[in-house]
């Protein structure tokens, strides 16, 4: 059986397809739509399991990773949508975030483990409101 540190963790290719699927989906399909289709692909997720940490970890690497060498830019939430769908095709639970500062108004997409947001920073996420989507 695979370690944690080495099952799930997705190759770039297959990171590379996710965020090109999820840009064409958000643009031709909305946010809405394109969030009900990757909760209908996530798998449901047991609970969080410390030992997950290097997976987790390394799966935000290749994401980010991905992201920086984008041709057009992946924004806060084409990245977020790839690594909440991907800590879920780990068997990996996760949050999926959103908030709004309304005054110089920004909206932004993060994604929680462990009831932490992964690759961001406290004090910047505390500076929105959060948002529910039904």
């Amino acid at each position: 059986m695979a370690t944690p540190t080495t099952r799930h963790i997705p190759s770039t290719f297959m990171c590379v397809i996710i965020i090109a699927a999820i840009k064409l989906a958000l643009r031709s399909f909305g946010l809405g739509r394109t969030l009900r289709m990757v909760k209908r692909i996530r798998p449901h997720c047991g609970p969080v399991v410390l030992s997950h940490k290097p997976t987790v970890d390394a799966i935000t690497r290749r994401v980010a990773t991905v992201s920086a060498y984008w041709p057009t830019r992946a924004l806060c939430l084409e990245q977020s949508l790839t690594l909440y769908l991907l800590l879920g095709l780990s068997h990996i639970p996760a949050a999926l975030c959103f908030g709004v500062r309304p005054y110089g108004f920004v909206a932004h997409a993060w994604v929680e483990w462990n009831g932490e947001p992964i690759e961001e920073k406290s004090d910047y996420i505390r500076q929105f409101l959060p948002m529910k989507l039904a």
